[in-house]
């Protein structure tokens, strides 16, 4: 059900944007954030404004909203994870090098931009992935360091060696021995030498 979009903003409250001061509840619905064109940000959940940083804690708490233009019903959800990233590559240390950041510019090329969103997506999956499992794992990793750590690292190697493959198939290039489970397998399986 869309909201029909006002104009007016409503009144600014003093309210914060956390999560602790709305009712605990078992599963909220979407949150809808209203972007007026003044820039404010008017959360309709806690009816009160917010700005990108209460945002950032929205998407730090996994809570699903989306941000719409008021005027248009625009969703502009994206631009505002956007505006996030770049604030933060300003206040901390940066995540994406220059070089990275390039890339992904030249990411939006259409030939290799749907290829490019599967390997990204892939990637991010994961990282996210390897995060829960460090986590998981902390207290393996006190007792054994070294075995622990390079069971992660060959697990890894496999991982972005099928996903390389998995691009460059995609692309049309062949197959290499170059990448990192390729040379994994090597390893493991020397090839016999000549006498």
């Amino acid at each position: 059900m869309t909201a029909t979009p006002t104009t007016t903003p409503p009144p600014a409250t003093a309210a914060p944007a956390s999560e602790t001061d709305a009712a605990p509840r078992e599963e909220q619905p979407r949150r809808v954030i209203k972007k007026y064109s003044n820039r404010r940000l008017y959360d309709t959940y806690i009816s009160a404004y917010v700005t990108l940083e209460d945002i950032h804690m929205l998407v730090l708490s996994s809570v699903e909203f989306q941000v719409v233009d008021v005027k248009t019903g625009k969703d502009l959800t994206r631009s505002i994870l956007l505006q996030i990233i770049a604030s933060q590559e300003a206040q901390r240390d940066s995540v994406f090098s220059v070089r990275a950041l390039s890339d992904i510019i030249c990411c939006y090329s259409e030939s290799v931009q749907g290829t490019t969103n599967e390997f990204l997506r892939e990637g991010m999956e994961l990282l996210s992935q390897q995060q829960r499992d460090l986590q998981r794992r902390m207290q393996e990793i006190a007792v054994n360091p070294v075995r622990t750590m390079s069971e992660m690292m060959e697990r890894n190697l496999a991982i972005w060696g099928n996903m390389q493959q998995n691009f460059l198939r995609s692309m049309g290039f062949p197959e290499s021995r170059d990448t990192p489970s390729a040379a994994a397998q090597s390893r493991e399986s020397p090839e016999p030498k000549d006498k």
